[in-house]
């Protein structure tokens, strides 16, 4: 049945159906070996309503899981082929009888879960204008971002329409993704009380309204008992706002008797800290508000850097390097003749899989790209020997040694742990007694034995995963692996300083290539960057599919266009939704668990050629002349000479004088100034090589953690 507003019948029954569209699938992402995977549930949506309020609903239908399979519309026959469906549901499409045969397993329950949300916990939607079917993705007000829901007929629209029976959408000016925001309609504001039980006075201030305003008295009394229950809150929040929209000429001129809405806007704030952050200078960029973590409305501003950046460029992604292309570069005796070829092609394609195992030791430098077929097998030869000697040393300690040897005891027990829940849902891993399981844990716990300084931490399981997935080697994978690790080795090193100095490296880099939306991170407490710890703990490898992760790392492998180039893959990611977060004013929590739903959601080629773009785009010497040595250093440029007033600081002493010390340039900290510095770091905070302290360090404290959780 196609959508349809239904009439509010029933009233006498517990629950009303307001609306109720078949045919509309839920859509799961899964980590696919060879390609992006979907599951898709059949089920349909509803819109009810009961005493309590209002309700958005998904169910699965449960009579096409029973039947087995089912007549489906000439839109689904795709579902199988373009998605990949596999998993607890199959979806098998036949182009001749335009069946959908429907596999349930006892597995799939994890997939059949009703939803149910009340209409106001939807914060904003998404409609995607090019997506064949069509779709909608619902935003909730604590930043969730639920699982797309596929139209097999028809289209989102008819959702829409009733929808907007109970809410407020308006579509945004600035995004051209098809993003709605919701709110409550008017009449959904605070019903005001008889008259007779007004506090005194109020009724004589609401008395005088002029008659064009009396439909905004329930706003204007639920207004007032904010005041009077948080006054200090209320009056914060009504500033924030009244400062964005006046300042931004939002307000009719006259509101205010004898002048502007900019000229009052400018009496408000002349004397108070805001005068200089929200100077109304046509040169700068506009001012906007956001909530904080505290739930407080605070106008934000951006700053330019005083860097003019050129447009964006058009990138274009290639064919991955084939077999023929590697043979042909190949000489009779095994040697590369031309690597820097080879990289950019990996780069802009990746790898055919059948090759992967030949190409990627010699992108690593497990062996030396002029080495000959007999040299390398050499060479092999000894690091099986090597790594059967390693394997050896800790498979042989005994019990007895084990309880003397605590750090031994707790890699090992750390690793047992990971191995039993990493990528327990493809098929090279699955089952109690996995080959692929077992070999996973040797490579680890030799690993451990190699480089015993750093042992074990949890996340390299992720790392090595898929290199043992897509090698089948046992040894090769460990040297790969040890390879990939010295690239990455500073991500797993307890102190976190290297990726305190990536997460700060990154919000340098945002404040360059988009200074409102870094100006946004700051007003919200989130500058810190901590959503994108997981991101680049373990090079995105939870944030893409099996295959994706490949085709990223390899792009990585290369080293080009240039150094910390995996900084800007996650810039692109933010980048595609810097305008979802910006519009629905997420704030810290929300960002991480809106950042953490974009899991297996993410598109590839779209991120890797936005992220080349934006690389190009800082990179040309007309503009590198004119960065300062922080930004310089991230691009792995030479470091120029600064004015001393670059590396000169003012430090408050303990009475409140000024005075102005010396200290080491920024980029030369090991905690160099970033997010940190920016929203207000806690205490042992190295800015520059000078202490600061702060007010703020257990809301700094609480913040890692919760970005440390997200991955764990």
């Amino acid at each position: 049945m196609e959508g349809s507003l239904s009439p509010d019948l029933h009233h006498d029954c517990e629950t009303d159906m307001k609306f109720e569209q078949r045919g509309v699938c839920q859509k799961f992402s899964v980590n696919g070996k060879r390609r992006k995977e979907t599951i898709l549930i059949p089920g349909h949506l509803s819109i009810t309503e009961n005493k309590y309020g209002e309700y958005i609903e998904w169910k699965p239908d449960e009579s096409k899981l029973k039947n087995g399979n089912t007549e489906a519309s000439s839109t689904s026959q795709n579902f199988g082929s373009k998605y990949g469906a596999s998993g607890g549901i199959q979806f098998h499409a036949s182009k001749g009888d335009g069946r959908v045969e429907i596999k349930p397993e006892t597995s799939s329950k994890e997939f059949l879960r009703p939803i149910k949300i009340e209409l106001p916990e939807i914060r904003s939607f998404i409609v995607p204008p090019k997506a064949v079917p069509r779709e909608i993705i619902f935003i909730l007000s604590d930043g969730t971002t639920l699982n797309p829901f596929i139209f097999e007929r028809g289209s989102p629209e008819n959702l829409v329409i009733a929808l907007e029976r109970s809410l407020r959408i308006t579509k945004s000016r600035s995004n051209s993704n098809g993003l709605y925001m919701v709110g409550l309609r008017k009449e959904s504001a605070p019903t005001m009380p008889p008259s007779g039980v007004l506090p005194q006075g109020v009724a004589e201030i609401l008395g005088v309204l002029p008659p064009e305003h009396a439909h905004n008295v329930g706003q204007i009394w639920g207004f007032m008992k904010e005041m009077k229950n948080d006054p200090y809150a209320t009056a914060c929040t009504t500033l924030a706002k009244f400062g964005h929209m006046a300042l931004n000429g939002e307000l009719p001129i006259n509101v205010f008797p004898g002048g502007s809405s900019h000229q009052m806007a400018d009496s408000v704030l002349r004397n108070g800290k805001l005068e200089e952050s929200l100077n109304s200078d046509a040169n700068e960029l506009e001012a906007d508000y956001t909530t904080n973590e505290e739930g407080y409305e605070v106008i934000f501003k951006p700053e330019k850097m005083g860097v003019e950046l050129p447009p964006l460029t058009k990138t274009f992604r290639g064919q991955p390097l084939s077999q023929e292309q590697w043979l042909n570069y190949l000489d009779r005796d095994g040697r590369i003749s031309n690597m820097n070829e080879i990289r950019k092609i990996v780069f802009y394609g990746g790898v055919e899989p059948m090759i992967r195992k030949h190409v990627w030791p010699i992108l690593l430098g497990v062996y030396d790209s002029k080495s000959t077929y007999e040299e390398r097998q050499y060479q092999f030869s000894e690091k099986t020997c090597y790594y059967n000697r390693m394997k050896m040393q800790w498979a042989t300690v005994s019990e007895d040694q084990e309880e003397r040897f605590s750090p031994f005891r707790d890699f090992k027990s750390l690793i047992e742990k990971d191995v039993s829940r990493t990528d327990r849902t493809l098929d090279y891993f699955k089952g109690e007694n996995s080959r692929g399981t077992d070999i996973l844990r040797n490579i680890l716990m030799t690993y451990m034995m190699y480089n015993f300084n750093l042992g074990y931490v949890q996340g390299m399981s992720d790392i090595l995963a898929p290199i043992l997935m897509e090698t089948q080697d046992e040894i090769l994978a460990f040297w790969v692996f040890v390879k990939f690790m010295d690239l990455i080795e500073t991500n797993f090193e307890m102190s976190q300083e290297g990726m305190q100095r990536q997460l700060k490296d990154s919000y340098t880099l945002l404040q360059l290539v988009d200074p409102k939306f870094s100006a946004y991170l700051e007003a919200c407490d989130a500058s810190n960057m901590y959503f994108a710890f997981r991101w680049l703990l373990i090079w995105f490898k939870r944030e893409f599919t099996f295959q994706d992760t490949l085709i990223l790392w390899e792009a990585l492998w290369t080293g080009l266009p240039g150094p910390n180039f995996h900084l800007f893959i996650g810039l692109s990611i933010l980048e595609q939704h810097s305008t979802t977060i910006m519009e629905n004013k997420f704030g810290l929590s929300e960002i991480l668990r809106h950042v953490n739903d974009l899991a297996m959601r993410i598109d590839l080629e779209l991120t890797l050629t936005r992220a080349e773009a934006m690389y190009l785009q800082v990179s040309p010497p007309e503009v590198t002349d004119k960065l300062p040595n922080k930004l310089r250093v991230i691009l792995g440029l030479p470091e120029k000479e600064e004015p001393l007033n670059e590396t000169m600081e003012i430090v408050e002493d303990t009475d409140g004088a000024a005075s102005s010390s010396q200290s080491t340039p920024l980029h030369t900290s090991n905690a160099e100034a970033g997010p940190s510095s920016s929203s207000g770091g806690g205490d042992g905070v190295e800015v520059s090589g000078v202490q600061r302290s702060s007010g703020s360090d257990s809301s700094l404290e609480r913040q890692y953690e919760m970005g440390v959780n997200q991955f764990m």
